[in-house]
């Protein structure tokens, strides 16, 4: 009835006609429930009548309660009950109830259609994954599923064997692909070909496994590769939201296996940095395909094979360092035009072949370092104004040293040692003066090992930032100019010439000093003894004659000092146990006499002390058994008497004891052969020894005799 039943008289006829259907009700739910056998439904109804309606309940009209519940009885019951439903509305305890499960009803239902929207969503993005006979990342799992589709555009860059190649990096990525990255870039998106370069590179290096000392986020199916930190840089480019791969810096990561040729597909690149591995294989031609590479380092890994012809894509390469790998061949002719290359490192290689001339008009080069190499023919000039360091050394070059050096005010350094080169060191710049020049920067000249003649060259005199200079093992003569203006030096190298003169007055800050193997003639002194900070110096083989000066205490940070086959003579000063850092001091073949200094054990950093072919005489002090990091002990050709100490025994460092051809008592202490450390000793054959290494006993007396009368007349030249 539209316009519903008749409201009673008064409130007794109200509750009245409630009471009547209230009982109604009941009865019909009580017959309803014996036929359904008590459906949940029902029990919840005759539950919810149970309940007293109150008596202030509201006054709807039936009319209210029959278009509310019309709806809702059929989903409860699947029995229409009006006049149930509109006394349950009424009830305030079964209106909330009813109203809860509404609510709830509702967000299922929203629930439900938005998850259909989203799965009907992903169905249409998600590519075709079919089924195949490919493995798993696992060989011994079942066959698992690829998608064809990015198998097809795989195969533009990868071979097809290397993608179906049980275990091969490019199977693996291919199935992490499909089977495990959740990004869901579309396989025609040209970064599925970023993201499955990098997949590649992972695999295929570490092939023993998950070598990678850092990998962090490698492999998120989650996120873009430009998360994949540290190790991978991007870019983003502005109004573009899209970020690009720009850069891979993996050095000193543990990295093994082979650079893959997919590398190639990151054609954004402009950094690739590997050092620091244990890379093998050559250096894959796709990589010259990355036209905006400008920085390569690839250096200390184990690379071979030869540099791609094609180096000379990467038309933007400004630093190149394949230094310490093993990689031979010449250098191909497509290198010199790169005309933005700065810093050329091929250093510890095996590279051969001459350099071209088109090296001289590479004027963007800096640096240029084909250190320990094969090259052979001669010497490029190098007239690049702006170049700071060339490194030559240790290679095959020949001919003459090229006037270079004048044109490059920024040169640096400059190393040549270890070839074949010759010729008068100062014909290059024989008509320059030098004093008219801008001020030279050089810091390091290391020309050593050569066949170079002629005098020291003038252009040292103006290098005064000058720190290292080293023409050892070369042909020079005249004698050596007074350096000590250049302040700056440290590192002094003129052995194996044929240097004359004294020794030169030489800068106070040098550290530094072999001349060694000379003919250098006058006395050892305060040239020598005032440098403070004098570390090393090695002055034996030349005829420097005189007497060891007192004032040889005053090198406090001398580690080490070698003044053998001299011609010295006179005593040993005591002044050497003030020198507390010395480690090695080799005095033998000299004229030297007198008694070992009982002050020698006072310098504690002593581990070698040479003292053979001299003059010595007395006992050896038993203050040597003091000397706790000795290590050799050789006093060889004296005329040393008396008893071995048994002091020397406590020297746990003790590992070297040379006593022959001296006059000492016939036995050696037990202490010494019982010693820990394990002493090997030589001793003349008509010593008493359980344990030395070795007798003689072919000298004579004569020998003796003419022994000394040699030593007496030292002149080595």
């Amino acid at each position: 009835d539209e316009d519903g039943p008749e409201e009673p008289d008064d409130e007794d006829d109200a509750e009245q006609n409630l009471d009547n259907e209230r009982g109604a009700t009941a009865r019909a739910l009580s017959q309803h429930q014996d036929e359904d056998n008590g459906s949940v439904a029902d029990h919840f109804v005759v539950e919810a009548m149970a309940t007293a309606v109150p008596d202030d309940h509201d006054a709807h009209t039936e009319a209210e309660y029959s278009a509310a519940f019309t709806f809702v009885v059929p989903m409860v019951t699947g029995t229409p009950l009006p006049s149930t439903i509109k006394l349950l509305w009424e009830d305030k305890k079964a209106r909330s109830i009813l109203k809860i499960l509404l609510f709830l009803l509702t967000i299922l239902g929203i629930s439900l259609i938005v998850a259909g929207v989203k799965f009907d969503a992903f169905r249409r993005s998600s590519p075709t994954r079919v089924s195949t006979d490919s493995p798993t990342l696992s060989p011994s799992a079942s066959p698992t599923v690829d998608a064809s589709d990015l198998k097809a555009i795989l195969m533009q860059f990868s071979s097809i064997e290397d993608l179906e190649e049980v275990g091969s990096p490019q199977q693996k990525a291919l199935l992490w692909l499909a089977n495990k990255d959740l990004t869901n870039i579309e396989f025609t998106d040209e970064l599925i070909l970023e993201r499955y370069a990098v997949v590649v590179f992972y695999y295929a290096t570490q092939v023993n496994g998950n070598t990678w000392l850092a990998r962090n986020d490698f492999l998120n199916p989650f996120t873009h590769v430009c998360d994949w930190v540290p190790g991978v840089m991007c870019k983003q480019d502005i109004g573009n939201p899209r970020r690009r791969v720009i850069g891979l810096s993996l050095n000193r990561n543990r990295l093994n296996g082979k650079i893959p040729s997919e590398v190639g597909l990151l054609q954004e690149l402009t950094k690739l940095n590997l050092a620091g591995n244990s890379i093998t294989g050559s250096i894959p031609r796709e990589i010259t395909k990355l036209s905006s590479l400008y920085t390569l380092h690839l250096e200390n890994n184990k690379l071979s094979g030869s540099l791609p012809d094609t180096i000379g894509n990467l038309t933007l390469l400004i630093d190149l360092d394949l230094c310490v790998n093993k990689l031979t061949g010449s250098l191909p002719e497509s290198l010199h035009s790169l005309q933005f290359l700065s810093i050329l490192n091929l250093s510890f290689n095996q590279f051969n072949g001459s350099l071209s001339d088109s090296v001289e008009n590479e004027q963007s080069l800096t640096v240029i370092n084909l250190r320990h190499n094969k090259f052979t023919g001669t010497l490029p000039r190098f007239i690049h104004p702006d170049i700071v360091k060339i490194g030559l050394d240790h290679n095959q070059f020949s001919g003459t040293l090229p006037t270079l050096i004048v044109p490059a005010f920024r040169l640096e350094e400059f190393t040549l040692s270890n070839n074949n080169l010759e010729g008068d060191l100062n014909r290059p710049y024989e008509n320059i003066d030098f004093s008219l020049l801008p001020k030279l920067r050089i810091r390091r000249i290391d020309w050593g090992f050569n066949n170079f003649t002629g005098q020291l060259p003038q252009i040292v005199l103006f290098l005064g930032d000058l720190e290292y200079l080293k023409l050892a093992s070369n042909s020079l003569t005249g004698t050596i100019p007074d350096l000590d203006h250049l302040t700056e030096l440290k590192f002094l190298s003129l052995q194996n010439n044929s240097l004359t003169g004294s020794l030169p007055k030489l800068p106070f800050k040098i550290e530094l000093i072999e001349f060694n193997t000379n003919k250098l003639n006058g006395t050892i002194g305060t040239n020598l003894t005032d440098l403070a900070f004098l570390q090393s110096v090695s002055v034996n083989n030349n005829n420097i004659g005189g007497s060891l000066p007192t004032e040889i205490g005053n090198m406090k940070h001398l580690k080490f000092l070698d003044f053998s086959h001299c011609n010295l003579i006179g005593s040993i000063p005591s002044e050497v146990g003030n020198m507390k850092q010395i480690d090695f001091l080799i005095l033998s073949e000299n004229n030297l006499s007198g008694s070992i200094p009982f002050e020698i054990a006072n310098a504690p950093s002593l581990t070698q002390i040479n003292l053979d072919s001299n003059l010595l005489s007395n006992t050896i002090p038993t203050s040597l058994g003091k000397i706790v990091g000795l290590k050799s002990l050789s006093i060889e050709n004296n005329t040393l008497t008396g008893a071995i100490p048994t002091e020397l025994g406590n020297v746990r460092t003790l590992q070297e004891l040379r006593l022959r051809h001296n006059l000492f008592d016939v036995n050696v202490p037990e202490e010494l052969c019982s010693s820990d450390s394990k002493i090997d000793i030589v001793v003349d054959c008509d010593m008493s020894c359980s344990c030395c290494s070795e007798l003689h006993c072919n000298r004579t007396e004569e020998d003796v005799q003419s022994s000394q009368s040699s030593r007496g007349n030292n002149n080595i030249f």
